[in-house]
């Protein structure tokens, strides 16, 4: 579904990725996990194209540089709470516009989600609170199907009643539809439940893919912490 080989990003002297490599397959969904500044959000703006790597290669639905291509967007979901939609435009009217690009935009569903979401469509993009716009960016996200998701950080900040009701939407999606999910965050306590595997980004390299059931700790937290001590003690 998604594989990435040799990848690699530096600003000046700094390196940021280093020879990445990473393999998911479809309906895995995957919790890509780092301290703030790790270059979480840098791997996903390079897999969405909106941002260039120094070297490697990237393959998408066994095609290499698949991005680039609008249809395989369109297979495609992307949130990140630094993409805004247009600020003095309704929900709605974002909405009528987004969906266009979609084939597969399926409305109803928006509307459930919208619903379950307590969003109102007559709001501007511009009024809402951050919470508001993220979860508004949810129903952008879903609501045409996509086969392969990537969230940067969308939890982060939002109350535990929130969280819990976005990740159990995008599991019911996942489940229904078969979807892949990268999911980057540094909560990796909230990943319980919802992710298939784990990988770690430190010091611009990934870990292997851990999958969660091999995870004896309950709580994640410290598990997450003792991953990163022990990397810091060998």
């Amino acid at each position: 579904m998604l594989t990435i080989n040799n990848l690699n990003k530096s600003y000046d002297s700094k390196v940021v990725l280093d020879n990445l490599c990473l393999d998911i397959a479809a309906g895995d969904i995957v919790a890509l996990v780092g301290e703030n500044g790790a270059g979480k959000t840098t791997l996903l703006e390079i897999i969405m194209n909106l941002r260039l790597a120094d070297s490697g290669t990237i393959c998408i639905f066994g095609q290499d540089g698949a991005v680039d291509n609008p249809a395989v967007r369109q297979r495609m979901g992307f949130l990140s709470e630094t993409i805004p939609f247009f600020g003095d435009w309704t929900l709605e009217r974002i909405i009528r516009f987004h969906r266009q690009f979609y084939p597969r935009w399926e409305q109803p569903y928006a509307d459930r989600l919208i619903d379950t979401l307590q969003l109102d469509t007559k709001q501007c993009y511009r009024d809402l609170s951050r919470g508001q716009k993220l979860r508004f960016g949810l129903v952008a996200t879903l609501s045409h199907h996509p086969e392969l998701i990537l969230l940067d950080e969308i939890t982060a900040g939002m109350d535990p009643i929130v969280r819990k009701q976005c990740l159990a939407l995008l599991k019911s999606e996942a489940s229904e539809h078969g979807t892949t999910i990268l999911f980057a965050t540094n909560l990796v306590s909230s990943m319980k439940g919802f992710a298939s595997h784990l990988v770690f980004l430190r010091h611009a390299s990934l870990s292997p893919l851990l999958d969660t059931r091999t995870i004896e700790s309950d709580d994640w937290d410290d598990y997450f912490i003792a991953h990163f001590d022990g990397e810091k003690s060998a």
